[in-house]
C-alpha cells in the first residue's frame, strides 16, 4: 500500500514529483496541480516537483511553457510520482524514466497515472500482472501491445496496491481525489472536493461513459437523494426510495441514474463506507456502533465490505488515519 501521512505528526509534506513530457495535455497537468496545490484549512498538502528528462522549460499542448526540474536526485527523494498523460503512444519513456519508474515501485511509493499515462507504465513492465485501466479509445492498442497487464475496460480509475491509473480528463478527477483519500483520509478528500466545488469521488468502477440527457426532474428525489447521504439507514431499498420519491420503478431507475451516475446498490455501498471512513477518522465510538450509524444491520457484513472495498480492516484504517486528527495540527 502506498505511504499514508500523520497530518499532526509530519516533519515534512508528502513530496509529489510530476513528470511533464513535452506537448503534454495542458488541462490533464492543470486538474492534478490544482487538486495538488489546493490548501485545506489554510495549510498546504503537499510539495510539488514538477520535472522533465529532456528540458528545464517544457511546452504543453496548447501552448504554455512551465519550468521544470532536470536535477532528478531530488525527483528521487519525492513520496510519489504521477505522469499527466503520454503524448506518443508509440513511443516508449527515456531509459532515465523508465529507471525511475522501476525504483519508485520497487519502493512501494505511489504512482499515478493520467489518461494514456498507464502507457508509460506498462513500457517500463511494472504493470504487467497488474490491475490497470486507460482511456477507452487507447483500449485495443493498450491490451495489443501489453497484454500481461491486466487492462480494466469502461472504468474512471484503478487502484492496485502502490498503483493508480485513470480514463480520461474528468475520471483524474476522481483518480487525484482518491489518491488523496489514501495519503491523507476520506475526510480531507471529501472536503476538498467541496471546496472545489466537484462532485465526491466516483467509485472507479463507474463506467467511462454516462448519459448526459437528464429528462426534466420535477419530484423530491434530488433532496431525497441528499438526504439519505447524511445519515444513511440500514433499511434503505429501492422500493422504499421510489415510496418516498413518488416514482414508478422505471422513472426511479433512470433518474436515479441520472442524477448519481450509477445504480442505488452501487450509491448506496458508497455513502455507508464513507460515513463510516469519517466516523473511524473522526470519532473514537466502537467498530460496531459505526457500521449501525453507517447504515449496516450487522457488523459483520460491515468488516466484510469495508475489507473488499479498501483491503484494509476497519480498525487498522482507523489506526492509520486516527492519528491524523486533528486536522487544525496540519503542518
Amino acid at each position: 500500500m502506498p505511504k499514508r501521512m500523520k497530518l499532526g505528526q509530519m516533519s515534512k509534506l508528502f513530496t509529489v514529483a510530476i513528470y511533464l513530457p513535452d506537448k503534454v495535455n495542458l488541462y490533464h497537468y492543470a486538474i492534478i496541480s490544482s487538486l495538488l496545490s489546493t490548501k485545506f484549512e489554510g495549510r498546504t498538502l503537499f510539495s510539488l516537483l514538477r520535472f522533465s528528462d529532456k528540458s528545464p522549460v517544457v511546452t504543453t499542448d496548447p501552448d504554455v511553457q512551465i519550468t521544470a526540474l532536470t536535477d532528478w536526485k531530488e525527483i528521487q527523494t519525492a513520496d510519489a510520482l504521477v505522469v499527466p498523460s503520454w503524448t506518443d503512444l508509440d513511443v516508449p519513456p527515456s531509459p532515465q524514466l523508465q529507471e525511475l519508474i522501476r525504483s519508485f515501485n520497487k519502493e512501494n511509493k505511489c504512482q499515478c497515472r493520467a489518461c494514456f499515462g498507464a502507457y508509460a507504465l506498462a513500457y517500463s513492465g511494472v504493470l504487467n500482472g497488474k490491475n490497470c485501466c486507460t482511456h477507452w479509445s487507447a483500449e485495443e492498442d493498450f491490451s495489443k501491445e501489453f497484454p500481461y497487464c491486466s487492462l480494466k475496460k469502461n472504468v474512471i480509475y484503478v487502484q492496485d496496491d502502490n498503483i493508480l491509473t485513470s480514463a480520461g480528463a474528468s475520471a483524474t478527477v476522481d483518480c487525484i481525489l482518491h489518491f488523496i483519500r489514501i495519503i491523507y483520509s476520506a475526510t480531507v478528500a471529501n472536503k476538498l472536493a467541496k471546496i472545489l466545488a466537484i462532485p465526491l469521488i466516483r467509485e472507479g468502477a463507474q463506467g467511462q461513459f454516462l448519459d448526459y440527457a437528464k429528462p426534466k426532474i420535477v419530484n423530491a428525489l434530488p433532496a431525497l437523494i441528499k438526504f439519505m447521504e447524511q445519515k444513511p439507514p440500514s433499511d434503505l431499498t429501492v422500493d422504499v426510495m421510489m415510496q418516498k420519491s413518488f416514482l414508478s420503478r422505471r422513472s426511479f431507475t433512470r433518474k436515479f441514474k441520472a442524477l448519481t451516475g450509477t445504480t442505488f446498490e452501487v450509491w448506496y455501498r458508497k455513502i455507508r463506507l464513507r460515513t463510516a471512513c469519517e466516523l473511524l477518522e473522526t470519532t473514537e465510538l466502537p467498530i460496531e456502533t459505526v457500521a449501525e450509524r453507517s447504515g449496516y444491520k450487522s457488523p459483520i457484513s460491515f468488516r466484510q465490505q469495508f475489507k473488499q472495498q479498501f483491503n484494509s480492516t476497519p480498525s487498522e484504517w482507523r489506526k492509520a488515519k486516527r492519528r491524523q486528527l486533528p486536522v487544525s495540527d496540519l503542518q
